[in-house]
């Protein structure tokens, strides 16, 4: 079967049973309630007993439907003793497990199964939904076809209805601007990331686009989170860095790299090469992600898993094509040193000099360590964190949580999180209790929640970092690059 073929045949199973059957909560299952939607993989949810919390939507139900304020689901409940061991307890506490729909809510009623507090609502409300959703299904297709798509993408999601085309909507887009799902752009073959996925996607033009941020927006959970840090807050002591596109552009490093492996694999297999072309492994990587859902914040692992289908398809030995095809795309990866934005370097080792730890915490998998500009005349980071060694990708919990234990600080407002990114980054940060810092390199002129805001890492300096520790508003906002179109 081809790959195309087995796609679609996954991409029907995933949406019969989306739309099929009469699903009822299991053992550690719940109904809950669409509160807010927070960019990314992330939505705000109220469970029965009217707690609020983040809940993660799998990359499947991503591509085929859109979700509506005020639609229901079965979510799975995440372990207390992990998400008390991650930090991530009162966050993200929920996995989506199915989506509901009329007939569905209709049965779970019947059934006696429908939450009393929810009585209110569900099949009324669903009916709303689909009649606002083939409302705004005309708009986001006529904002297809030219409108702004980055001020659009929370309306977009207005709705929820099966996408039939399953076209997969922007905001919904695994992405990391930082690549933060490994910014594995689209270019070289990570159509996502997330979740996690976090993977930056590249247009014809070889620019990231970053969907998660377009649609981030601060949760209640995020302002509480905020309020307990500025009550406690401590001296910043650590600066904790995004990497791609906040340290070094992304796209061609991702574009080259993807280039690379498939330049090993044409002088090594050229079989393979010729049966699975680089558009054809971006679909393998994408049939990775679904398969692997669980594993989607480790796109080391994802890769490996495309290139051992594309092994298999052509009847070559795995063992002999993944880890040498793997090596010459890492390398290629890692190889960022003349991407590096101008003044960045100067300034972490400025920041350095100053007695801050500086450390690095990306949901991709570039390792600084082989990175002769990162290292030399001495080390910039301290330490370095993937989405890999955390066991999660940002905005979730656990990364933020791994560098409090590699610096030692004693409360998260002790450091400052540094990124490109509004979801993972900024979103993600905040609801931990982190400082944070948003770099907004095109000066995009929307609401954002962070502490500060530069346009490039080579702008942060004491007198940001001082402003932060004595809460001076007015000398972080002379710091936000959007201050002279505003008066214009």
């Amino acid at each position: 079967m081809s790959g195309a073929k087995r796609r679609t045949k996954y991409r029907k199973h995933v949406e019969t049973d989306m739309l099929e059957g009469l699903p009822e909560p299991g053992e550690g299952e719940e109904i809950v309630r669409v509160e807010a939607l927070c960019g990314g993989n992330m939505l705000e949810v109220l469970s029965p007993d009217g707690e609020k919390a983040l809940c993660l939507l799998p990359a499947k139900f991503r591509k085929l439907v859109w979700i509506k304020r005020g639609n229901f689901l079965i979510a799975s409940k995440s372990d207390e003793d992990y998400l008390t061991a991650t930090g991530a307890k009162g966050r993200v506490k929920y996995t989506v497990v199915h989506i509901l729909f009329k007939d569905q809510i209709k049965h779970l009623r019947q059934a006696d199964l429908w939450p009393v507090s929810f009585e209110e609502g569900g099949e009324g409300e669903d009916e709303e939904d689909e009649e606002e959703g083939d409302e705004e299904d005309g708009e986001d297709n006529h904002g297809d076809n030219g409108g702004e798509e980055e001020d659009s993408d929370i309306d977009s999601m207005d709705g929820m209805f099966v996408n039939p085309n399953h076209r997969a909507a922007a905001m919904m887009a695994e992405s990391d601007s930082e690549s933060e799902t490994e910014s594995e752009s689209e270019d070289e073959g990570e159509g996502e990331g997330e979740g996690n996925e976090d993977a930056n996607e590249v247009d014809g033009n070889g620019s990231c686009i970053d969907g998660r941020e377009t649609g981030a927006t601060a949760t209640k959970d995020n302002a509480t989170a905020n309020e307990a840090r500025s009550a406690d807050a401590r001296p910043i002591k650590v600066l904790s860095f995004d990497l791609d596109d906040t340290i070094f552009e992304c796209a061609p490093v991702l574009t080259r790299a993807a280039q690379v492996q498939h330049e090993f694999l044409e002088e090594n297999f050229p079989e393979l090469a010729k049966a699975v072309p680089l558009e054809h492994f971006k679909t393998l990587f994408r049939e990775a992600l679904d398969t692997h859902a669980e594993n989607a914040h480790n796109l080391t692992f994802i890769r490996k898993q495309a290139l051992r289908r594309a092994a298999e398809m052509t009847e070559h030995d795995p063992e002999e094509v993944v880890e040498p095809a793997f090596r010459a795309f890492i390398d290629a990866r890692n190889d960022v040193g003349k991407h590096i934005f101008p003044g960045v370097l100067e300034a972490l080792r400025r920041l350095k000099e100053k007695g801050y730890q500086i450390v690095s915490l990306t949901n991709g998998n570039c390792d600084v360590t082989t990175v002769q500009a990162f290292m030399e005349p001495e080390a910039v980071f301290e330490h370095s964190v993937t989405a890999e060694s955390a066991g999660a990708a940002k905005p979730e919990a656990a990364p933020f949580q791994k560098i409090m234990e590699l610096t030692g600080v004693s409360h998260p407002s002790e450091v400052l999180h540094i990124g490109d990114n509004l979801n993972s980054d900024v979103a993600g940060a905040r609801a931990f209790g982190m400082r944070t810092l948003w770099v907004n390199r095109q000066e995009v002129d929307k609401e954002h929640g962070a502490d500060a805001v530069l346009r490039c890492v080579s702008d942060l300096d004491d007198a940001v970092i001082d402003a932060l520790h004595a809460g001076l508003e007015d000398v972080l906002r002379s710091t936000d690059p959007r201050k002279d179109a505003a008066t214009a």
